[in-house]
């Protein structure tokens, strides 16, 4: 029996080495990537011998969580934790990732999200990939490397953010003038005494990606559903269907907003006089589950 108390803890802390808890945006994803490593090596493991090795009862209880069926609660997270041997970040990161998942109120969610960002950010050392979080972090980075091509910007000049709404300050333009520089995305001319961009696409590695990308669209959507009040109708267009479908459908509807997308940014491209930057948010998401 010894043995076999042994055996399971070393599978576990194998395990919680092996699958990053912030390599995972849902903790239903990272449980599953937990209960896989451990078949891989244990055949005949079961759902149900996963929720005893986990400290539940010896039920299917961890295929209802996985499957979303039912709710992991903070004080089991922390007991996972610990048969994992999660420390430090991770540990962190797992458990508020639980509480994010599990908020009900989206000023929670946007609360407990911000935390995930910012121990993702504490924890990256690289800082490039510092600076690729940070870009992606606030919606008007993207936004300033833009009108750099509109307009001239000189060094000290942070009277150009003016033009952006909603506002953005002098001094968070100022220090989204140093990051894009940091990145690449700009440099400063001398000659021409001016900021000008750089033709280099940013590219987000799969340590960063998710959290980036998410934090990025969940503000731009919310800058969206404020233009229907801030923003003339005539300068907007807003709308929304619903259709029943079937899934295969869903993706050919996926693939053809990804087209879409790539026919806006060749119309873009053919546009010789710019002088003004539009936002473009697509969405489709299902009401139903699966």
């Amino acid at each position: 029996m010894t043995q076999n108390r042994t055996s399971k803890a070393k599978i576990l802390r194998a395990c919680g080495e092996a699958i990053k808890p912030s390599r995972h945006l849902d903790y239903k994803a990272f449980l599953q990537a937990c209960f896989n490593f451990i078949k891989d090596q244990k055949e005949s493991y079961s759902y149900i011998q996963f929720a005893e090795d986990l400290g539940f009862s010896l039920t299917n209880v961890m295929h209802l969580i996985i499957r979303g069926r039912r709710r992991l609660s903070t004080k089991a997270a922390a007991k996972i934790s610990v048969l994992l041997n999660l420390k430090g970040f991770e540990r962190q990161y797992f458990e508020t990732l639980v509480e994010h998942n599990n908020a009900r109120l989206p000023q929670d969610r946007d609360a407990l999200f911000a935390r995930l960002v910012a121990l993702k950010n504490k924890e990256i050392q690289n800082p490039i990939v510092q600076d690729q979080l940070d870009y992606y972090t606030s919606w008007y980075h993207p936004v300033i490397r833009e009108l750099i091509g509109l307009s001239p910007v000189k060094r000290g000049d942070a009277s150009f953010v003016d033009c952006i709404q909603p506002r953005v300050l002098p001094e968070q333009g100022r220090r989204s003038l140093e990051l894009l520089q940091s990145l690449g995305l700009i440099r400063y001319d001398e000659e021409k005494d001016q900021y000008i961009q750089v033709s280099k696409n940013i590219s987000t590695g799969d340590e960063i990606r998710s959290l980036a990308v998410i934090g990025y669209h969940k503000e731009v959507i919310e800058i969206g559903r404020d233009s229907m009040t801030t923003i003339a109708a005539q300068r907007r267009d807003i709308g929304a269907v619903t259709i029943a479908i079937d899934e295969a459908t869903a993706q050919r509807i996926k693939t053809e907003i990804q087209n879409f997308r790539k026919a806006l940014i060749a119309i873009a491209d053919e546009c010789k006089n710019p002088d003004q930057i539009y936002q473009v948010n697509i969405q489709l998401f299902p009401f139903t589950k699966a």
